[in-house]
């Protein structure tokens, strides 16, 4: 299936761009403008190319992809500019957000050799048709300070500064950000029952009282908080005892205090987990939560079904 490609609405158009005698004219609606051409004389270009030829993944620094010359129906010239839809939801309220662009693409080098090297082979291939916009800086409504974001034709993914002087260890975050990424885009647009059924179930579970709520809400009075969701269970007053890895915001306040993330937040914070950390190392760490071991164990088996692989 071509990307993103609306085929009722391409031929609804070809349809319209006849000659006064109804001739159909010619078209270039169905133009792939996630194909990345070579540029030799653009260190950052050449190695966005040699991304897609290796694995088809386009990445971008600019959210206006392309631009050609096109013809009305009467035969006018305009310029058309595709523009990646990132904060946009066909037939729902927009989602609320919106990013920076890099101030200098060149940063990414070195991000996008070692991406190419070490990161984009280990996507499973249902996935690489996903594009990738680097971004400065980035907000929305559901998440704390995201790293990634996955839109409605990208995955939003915040720039490391300094990639090129970090270790390896720092380097690896720039795999939670692609990865996680890619596989929470799968998850919120392909497996919402799932979620909805078995992974958010688990949390809402631990507290049966049916006015309660344990995640929070986007909107002013959506967040709730780690107390109001253990009232009237014996459990710790804490986030990870609810199954939890993340607040809705960070603060200062003590942890029964803080909101509780909302369900996509949640999904995010997962995805960054199974990422973040070797298996034995999340064992390790969240021993003492068995509720986060039970939601880490099943993101995980969800993800090695997608394709990806875990040491």
């Amino acid at each position: 299936m071509k990307r993103y490609v609306m085929t009722l609405l391409a031929l609804s158009l070809l349809a319209a761009c006849g000659d006064e005698e109804g001739n159909p004219g010619v078209s270039d609606l169905d133009r792939d403008w996630y194909v990345i051409e070579d540029n030799p004389g653009d260190p950052v270009d050449h190695e966005r190319f040699l991304i897609y030829d290796q694995y088809g993944v386009s990445v971008y620094y600019n959210d206006t992809v392309g631009s050609m010359i096109r013809q009305d129906r009467w035969g006018n010239d305009y310029r058309h500019y595709e523009v990646l839809q990132v904060f946009y939801a066909p037939g729902s309220p927009k989602p609320e957000g919106g990013f920076t662009l890099l101030d200098d693409k060149d940063v990414l080098l070195p991000a996008l050799a070692y991406a190419r090297e070490e990161v984009f082979g280990r996507v499973p291939a249902a996935m690489r048709s996903v594009p990738v916009l680097f971004v400065g800086d980035m907000a929305c409504a559901e998440y704390a300070e995201p790293d990634f974001y996955r839109g409605f034709c990208a995955l939003l993914v915040k720039a490391i500064p300094g990639f090129g002087e970090l270790p390896d260890a720092g380097r690896r975050e720039l795999d939670v950000r692609l990865l996680g990424g890619l596989f929470y885009g799968e998850l919120v647009s392909a497996e919402s029952g799932w979620l909805n059924t078995e992974f958010y179930a688990v949390s809402r579970a631990l507290n049966p009282d049916p006015y309660t709520d344990v995640y929070s809400t986007t909107g002013t009075w959506g967040g709730q908080s780690v107390s109001n969701a253990c009232y009237g269970t014996d459990l710790e007053l804490s986030l990870n005892a609810l199954g939890f890895l993340r607040p809705l915001e960070e603060s200062d306040l003590p942890e029964e205090e803080w909101y509780t993330p909302t369900p996509m937040l949640d999904v995010m914070s997962y995805a960054e987990l199974l990422f973040r950390h070797t298996p034995a190392e999340v064992e390790q760490m969240y021993a003492s939560y068995p509720v986060v071991l039970q939601k880490y164990r099943m993101m995980r088996a969800k993800a090695e079904a997608c394709g990806f692989a875990f040491d």
